[in-house]
């Protein structure tokens, strides 16, 4: 009992280093072995509820072949009683079920003895595999796709990639609640400009003469070069931090691995880029509400020269015309990137809502540094 209760005292400070650095989003500063451990414990839940997806999947396209195109378009009805829509009912079910089959997974794992641990997670990739054949006879995905899968689960698990997700929902959760404070400081001065174009016949114009495709293709531009501007605002400042880090202390830091500094830089990027989502959401879904509620079709009309557009299918049957959301999705896309320019220069801005997550990369760093100082004490 006395031999091992060192060893234990030593381990508890090494795994609360672990899991504060996977908190703070910062996985790939751990070492690749630690990554390693317990790979298939942690990717049990995910697989066994990729196989039941999987498995839903194939239903589901399996029941929809037996529709034609023109009924999975809703222009042709289909009746309550048609003899194929319970099939189709099934698979959506099935599909619908995974997130559920993931959370009980995980409460059932949790709870079982370690050994059996990754006896789950190999049911999981052959359920992934091959329980998809068992309901389907050609099942979709095919069978190339369904070996890549678990492959690509524990390559990202591995990675880090799952830590970084559940980061990203909990830190998104938490903008949410500064979505006031943001949104009264950048809002209304950026509204006037956005409001002055929305207003603009040569707006509704462009966007009614240009198909979906290519609305997306001109957001997604904008998207990038919002990417870019974020990303080397969040280079010069991580730079910043590091060489900080770097010059405390009296003993040498180990220096950054490669995949630690995109690490760092990840966190740093996600944290603007998941505000700035947020703020573009909000304000596309404030132009489509205002402009069904004052630019009715008959002024769109006379601006465009014809009826608004409206989508094909079902969702034609939408208040909002197709032209008045290309306009939004215009709209937004610049209010992001005007956003992501403005926030690098407020210093307000930077205060309340950059300077906070920099902090988190610092405290992040610190505990690295004591964590290899207790490493290297150990092997010592």
């Amino acid at each position: 009992m006395t031999g091992s209760t060192p060893s234990r005292l030593v381990a508890s400070p090494a795994r609360a280093a672990q899991d504060r650095l996977r908190s703070l989003g910062l996985p790939l500063l751990l070492e690749p072995s630690v990554r390693a451990r317990a790979l298939l414990d942690r990717t049990a839940a995910l697989l066994v509820g990729l196989a039941v997806a999987c498995v839903g999947y194939a239903l589901l396209a399996r029941a929809s072949a037996r529709f034609t195109a023109a009924e999975l378009a809703d222009e042709v009805a289909v009746g309550v009683d048609d003899p194929r829509l319970p099939a189709l009912a099934v698979g959506f079910a099935v599909l619908l079920a995974a997130p559920l089959v993931v959370w009980l997974a995980v409460l059932v794992v949790r709870r079982l003895p370690r050994p059996a641990r990754p006896v789950v997670s190999v049911v999981g990739m052959l359920g992934i595999v091959l329980a998809p054949r068992v309901f389907v006879t050609d099942p979709t995905p095919p069978w190339p796709v369904r070996v890549l899968i678990p492959v690509a689960v524990l390559a990202a698990t591995y990675a880090g990639l799952g830590t970084m997700l559940a980061w990203a929902g909990r830190r998104a959760v938490r903008e949410l609640g500064r979505l006031g404070p943001m949104v009264s400081r950048v809002l209304p001065v950026l509204m006037l400009a956005v409001l002055f174009v929305f207003f603009n016949a040569e707006m509704w114009q462009i966007a009614d003469r240009l198909s979906m495709a290519r609305t997306w293709a001109a957001v997604g531009v904008l998207a990038a070069l919002c990417v870019v501007l974020v990303a080397v605002n969040a280079r010069d400042e991580v730079r910043t931090v590091v060489r900080e880090h770097e010059r405390e202390g009296d003993e040498p830091v180990p220096p950054l691995r490669r995949a630690e500094r995109l690490n760092v830089l990840a966190v740093s990027i996600l944290v603007t880029l998941m505000q700035v989502v947020i703020f573009s959401a909000l304000v596309f879904c404030f132009l489509v509400a205002f402009g069904m509620l004052a630019i009715p079709d008959g002024t769109v009309q006379q601006w465009v020269g014809r009826p608004p557009a409206r989508f094909d299918g079902w969702p034609g049957r939408l208040p909002a015309s197709r032209t008045l959301v290309q306009v939004s999705l215009f709209l937004a896309a610049f209010s992001a990137l005007n956003f992501a320019a403005g926030s690098s220069a407020d210093r307000a801005y930077r205060r309340a809502f950059v300077d906070p997550a920099l902090e988190d990369v610092r405290e992040g760093l610190r505990v690295r540094r004591a964590y290899r100082r207790r490493g290297s004490a150990r092997g010592a």
